[in-house]
């Protein structure tokens, strides 16, 4: 029998008897290993056998499986993929959640998959290759199997090859981790039916890598994330302000962010895990909006780890994406190349991408995102990158114009860094009494209060001074008034003393 006629026969079995039907479905769950069972609890799935049997819809829900064959050879990864994200968006927006954050559009992921390998096809190459590959916060698990598909399969869309594979004898290792229940079931359950030894799937942690980190003294070839945008690190707080307290000798070491967005600290986390240059080096694509490049005073804990990047030479390239390109936000965002094997040629250098014109618009929205990166754009996007050209340009469709707009450039990493200085002088002020400068009074609007009266009724017209001259009308001036309108300072030394300085 093959694979679909026994999920045939086993939900047959089970609908032959309905009465018992969520008993005897339990029973057949308690019969998997206990990895497997692992992955059933972090689904929840006792208490949705519950739900379906209270609401009398457990046995229309078998009926309906008991038709469809989702074994990998019926259907592949990238279906099954789109069917999962489908499955995600449709009831989390029921539920008025945000689906977004449970996994990443595939034209990002294949974009940054490109920048990750880019220059690495011939290493890749050699017979007997072995790769490991980590995600420290996998979602679905979608930017790992991509990653691995696109090494042994190659990258294909409807039936067309848009490119080869790179090595489909590679051996090649996922590594994870995620702090999400059920999208961490997803992935673990997805890697399972890839591979039933459960090699890759037993690799997928679970928990919070920031106070936890499953994969500590792991190094890795290859690292790719999206992290969550915004979101504060408080649960995680004790313990990686503890491990920032040890230096160098923690992950936390050159600086943390602010409590509201954990960014850096991925960025942070994932460097803690590149293999030594000597023992081959790693790359890196990491993908983010704009405040980890932007937040931050000199000195803070955001321009500190940008300051260890930078002065340690790991920062290869920026590329900046345009705007919808998201299904749960509309900004920007920028991917980070990142690695501590450049060749010699980058070194010292930094290289700038302005890919915020490399898009198309979408046939029907999803969300917030409304573009989306074509595979011919992607691939132009990796050339640029690869050919390493100060001043490179393409030719854009701007305001319905079509124009050349430069899209690379290079800088050197000592453009990047910055001292902030606060130069402090004396309070320069002087005391003068002059005739301009009394003249001002008549202008005062607290001088002039004082001819206004504060009893109740129309005020009597204030008489003229009998005596004339500066030192009676001086003596009717508020000291408020005067001070303000005659300079005073805390070191003047009177009328009669010259002043120490004088306005130009």
């Amino acid at each position: 029998m093959d694979h679909s006629q026994i999920v045939s026969f086993l939900f047959e079995k089970l609908l032959a008897n309905a009465a018992h039907l969520a008993a005897n479905l339990r029973n057949y769950t308690i019969g998997f290993s206990p990895n497997m069972r692992e992955v059933l609890e972090k689904f929840d799935f006792d208490n949705t056998i519950s739900k379906l049997d209270e609401a009398g819809l457990i046995f229309q829900v078998l009926e309906r499986f008991k038709n469809v064959d989702l074994h990998p050879d019926k259907v592949d990864n990238r279906t099954m993929g789109t069917i999962i994200e489908e499955l995600i968006w449709k009831f989390n927006e029921a539920l008025n959640e945000n689906p977004g954050e449970h996994f990443t559009p595939r034209d990002v992921v294949h974009l940054m998959e490109y920048l990750m390998l880019a220059g690495d096809e011939q290493p890749i190459r050699r017979t007997g290759i072995v790769c490991t590959v980590y995600d420290p916060c996998c979602d679905s698990g979608g930017m790992l199997m991509i990653t691995k598909e696109h090494i042994t399969v190659g990258w294909r869309r409807n039936g067309e090859i848009i490119r080869p594979p790179i090595n489909a004898e590679a051996d090649i290792h996922l590594f994870s981790q995620e702090v999400n229940p059920e999208t961490w079931a997803v992935s673990k359950s997805d890697l399972f039916m890839k591979d039933p030894t459960g090699r890759d799937a037993d690799n997928i942690a679970y928990g919070s890598n920031l106070s936890n980190d499953r994969h500590a003294g792991r190094r890795f070839d290859y690292l790719i994330a999206n992290p969550p945008y915004g979101k504060d690190w408080k649960r995680d707080e004790d313990a990686v302000r503890a491990e920032h307290e040890r230096g160098a000798a923690g992950r936390f070491g050159p600086g943390l962010p602010r409590i509201s967005d954990g960014q850096l600290l991925f960025l942070l986390h994932m460097l803690s895990h590149m293999k030594d240059p000597k023992e081959g080096g790693s790359r890196m694509a990491i993908i983010r909006n704009g405040s980890p490049l932007f937040t931050g005073d000199a000195g803070s804990g955001e321009s500190e780890s940008r300051r260890y990047i930078v002065e340690n030479d790991l920062l290869e390239a920026l590329i900046a994406l345009f705007e919808q390109l998201f299904y749960n936000t509309g900004i920007a965002t920028y991917v980070w190349v990142v690695t501590n094997r450049k060749l010699p040629e980058r070194k010292g250098k930094v290289q700038l991408i302005d890919a915020s014109w490399f898009w198309v618009p979408m046939r029907k929205t999803r969300g917030d995102k409304r573009r989306e990166i074509p595979p011919e754009r992607a691939q132009d996007i990796v050339k640029i990158l690869t050919d390493f050209k100060d001043g490179d340009t393409r030719r854009i469709v701007k305001n319905g114009k079509e124009e050349e707009v430069v899209v690379s450039r290079i800088f050197p990493t000592t453009h990047f860094g910055f001292r902030k200085i606060m130069v402090e002088r004396p309070l320069r002020l002087n005391f003068q009494a002059t005739p301009e400068r009394i003249a001002r009074l008549d202008e005062e609007k607290g001088f002039q209060a004082l001819a206004q009266s504060k009893k109740k009724g129309a005020a009597k017209p204030m008489k003229r001074p009998r005596a004339a001259g500066s030192r009676r009308r001086s003596a009717s001036c508020s000291a408020r008034c005067l001070a303000r309108c005659l300079k005073v300072g805390k070191n003047s030394s009177g009328p009669s003393a010259p002043p120490p300085w004088r306005p130009p």
